[in-house]
């Protein structure tokens, strides 16, 4: 089982919806070839929707591919900000932050009536590059990749002499990552039911962080750095799971122990590779890419003579569905929806019956 970058549709701007669950104590995943992991007895106790928008002309970060608002937290101080995204033909990661100018007063941490950190705005793209994807992906691949991330402030404390002195916070982030089985996966939809078994990779991902503070060219003083309790050269350490399938564009699963929370996407069965294995017959589709408003031509020498062809996206919500007979059978003929974003998208045949009979996807360009 492979993924490559073609088995990784990931569109510029798309609406993530991801279920959280806390409570299911989930089992550590088996290791090695051809496994079966069941999760069907997942629970939901949250939907999570982030919203990814299209960063591709950014000029702040060149060579992004889209971005989402996550929060960044310093210590007990909440940052809004924006983490950029890269794909390429090597791969999927994080490209840095933008930081969203912010100041609070810390005058219960220093005693001075107006002492202030301040964390100004900034586009912070990281030094290196750590793939979470690396294409092509394989069972027994690993790689272990470091990034230099800095969180840029200011910092006014009246008994230090300090007025808006600028500092930074360094972050050394590596993390290892190895393909340690395959095999078959199941979840649980957000009715409680089984999915169908998904064909997956696993991944198992040990992180670490090391943490340096400046303050004016040179490292915080131990004073101050007590005051916000913080160590010179700090170290933190995880670890966790996360399942890739090929043809979605985004973990299907993760597993973090550590914090006891499952991250988890059902709707990854719902697209076409969870049905790889049926006896579907061929087709084809031109032109590919098609553009949106134009009419999407799928050809096959033994379609029904009468049946639905229905339109998906990556994340198995139909965008359309159209009924047809053909006679003797020969192609389909649907239009492309004028308003269809951008990205990839799959078709699916089925007979009178409503059984699947063909299937295939398509670009929107």
């Amino acid at each position: 089982m492979t993924v490559t970058s073609d088995d990784f549709p990931r569109p510029v701007t798309f609406v993530d919806s991801i279920f959280r669950s806390t409570e299911s104590n989930p089992a550590y995943p088996s290791q090695g070839p051809d496994q079966v992991w069941d999760y069907s007895n997942l629970v939901k106790d949250e939907l999570i929707e982030r919203t990814y928008n299209d960063a591709t002309s950014d000029a702040g970060f060149p060579g992004a591919y889209n971005f989402s608002d996550q929060a960044l937290i310093f210590q007990i101080f909440p940052i809004e900000s924006y983490r950029y995204f890269g794909l390429d033909s090597e791969g999927w990661f994080e490209l840095g932050r933008r930081i969203v100018g912010v100041s609070y007063s810390i005058t219960a941490l220093t005693g001075g009536p107006q002492d202030t950190l301040r964390f100004p705005d900034a586009n912070v793209i990281y030094d290196g590059r750590t793939d979470d994807v690396k294409f092509p992906m394989n069972y027994g691949d690993e790689w272990m990749e470091t990034r230099i991330e800095l969180l840029p402030y200011e910092l006014t404390v009246a008994a230090f002499g300090l007025n808006k002195t600028p500092g930074y916070r360094k972050r050394y982030f590596t993390q290892h990552r190895k393909i340690s089985g395959y095999g078959k996966l199941t979840l649980a939809n957000s009715d409680g039911t089984p999915t169908a078994p998904m064909d997956v990779l696993l991944v198992r991902v040990v992180r670490n962080t090391v943490d340096s503070i400046f303050l004016g060219g040179a490292p915080a003083p131990p004073q101050l750095m007590g005051a916000f309790g913080l160590t010179q050269g700090a170290m933190a350490a995880d670890s966790f799971y996360v399942f890739y399938k090929p043809g979605f564009g985004a973990p299907v699963m993760s597993i973090d122990y550590g914090e006891s929370v499952a991250f988890y996407r059902p709707q990854a069965a719902e697209t076409i590779s969870a049905i790889r294995e049926q006896a579907l017959v061929e087709t084809s589709s031109f032109p590919n890419p098609v553009s949106a408003g134009q009419t999407l031509t799928i050809r096959s020498e033994s379609l029904p003579v009468a049946g639905q062809v229905q339109l998906t996206d990556m994340h198995g919500r139909l965008m359309q569905q159209s009924f047809f007979e053909t006679g003797s059978g020969g192609q389909l003929q649907l239009r492309v929806h004028d308003q269809t974003p951008a990205g990839l998208y799959f078709y699916q045949i089925k007979d009178h019956t409503g059984t699947l009979v063909g299937a295939g996807k398509f670009r929107v360009n």
